[in-house]
């Protein structure tokens, strides 16, 4: 009898499923055939994505080296910015709210307390010095005119006793008695003069020397000043330090960015132009390289 599908049913060998699920070699072909066909599906899927490099990280080394870079840099800006702490102050750089940085120089409790006296007190003679020339150096001349005077007046007052007394014993004429008054009035008019003229030049001194007074508080609280303002200059600044290989890590990190986008679709092209060329020759053998390369390259 001739071996055929139909003859399954008596037993005999065929082509079918039940006659492959029986037949050895044609599990060896299965087997074969499933071993090197692509599955599909997400496990195709994820086959693909690794084999196009989907997985990889192509800059982790180059952003390694650039933040390594970028902690150097900062370490040696902060080693020469440094808090400067000085006999009288501290000297401090830090960042301000703007992004800029500054210099700040402090003087400590003592030079501020100096400092703020100074203040104070220049202010104290500067406003005294303003109200003697104002009018108020008459009542100091007054005041020092009468101080003066108050020492004359027991010393007058007994010269007048004794020129009197003499005038008696002497048996002095009228005439005589107006004469001497004349001379003792005029030699105190002489000493009240001069007092007068002592008192305004006291008082006009009394201006200068409160402005004295407050340009020596001035000097004192710009000494202050000076003194911590001289380390504003300390230390010296190196905000450029390692910028150079910083630049050149980033420059190296965008080459290795730049040269994997370019593998990768170097890769995607050859990958995708392997399976259309391989689809292709099976079409139509000798078409299938020409249009895998097109197609390879239209979608890498």
């Amino acid at each position: 009898m001739a071996r055929g599908r139909g003859n399954l049913g008596l037993g005999k060998r065929g082509s079918g499923k039940l006659a492959g699920g029986m037949n050895s070699k044609f599990l060896t072909n299965l087997n074969r055939q499933n071993g090197i066909t692509p599955r599909g599906g997400s496990q195709f899927l994820s086959n693909l994505g690794n084999m196009v490099g989907a997985n990889r990280d192509p800059g982790k080394y180059g952003q390694a080296d650039l933040n390594y870079q970028e902690g150097l840099r900062e370490d040696i800006f902060k080693k020469t910015t440094p808090d400067v702490n000085f006999v009288g102050g501290t000297t401090r750089y830090r960042q301000n709210p703007d992004g800029t940085y500054s210099y700040t120089s402090e003087a400590d409790e003592a030079n501020t307390q100096i400092r703020e006296d100074a203040i104070r007190r220049q202010g104290m003679f500067g406003q005294q010095a303003e109200d003697l020339a104002a009018g108020g150096w008459r009542d100091a001349q007054k005041s020092r005119y009468g101080d003066m005077m108050s020492i004359y007046e027991e010393e007058l007052a007994v010269a007048d006793q004794l020129r009197r007394a003499r005038e008696l014993n002497t048996g002095a004429s009228s005439t005589q008695q107006f004469m001497n008054q004349m001379n003792t009035d005029a030699s105190t008019n002489r000493l009240k003069l001069g007092a007068m003229n002592q008192a305004f030049s006291e008082s006009q001194a009394l201006i200068d020397n409160n402005l004295a007074r407050s340009t020596g508080q001035y000097n004192m609280l710009t000494g202050v000043e000076d003194k911590t303002n001289r380390y504003l200059n300390i230390p010296a600044i190196n905000a450029t330090g390692n910028l150079g290989n910083v630049s050149d890590a980033n420059t190296r990190l965008n080459d290795q960015l730049a040269y994997a986008d370019q593998q990768q679709s170097k890769g995607k092209s050859d990958f995708w132009g392997s399976i259309f060329g391989a689809v292709g020759n099976t079409v139509a053998p000798g078409i299938g390289g020409v249009a895998g390369k097109f197609l390879g390259n239209l979608i890498g």
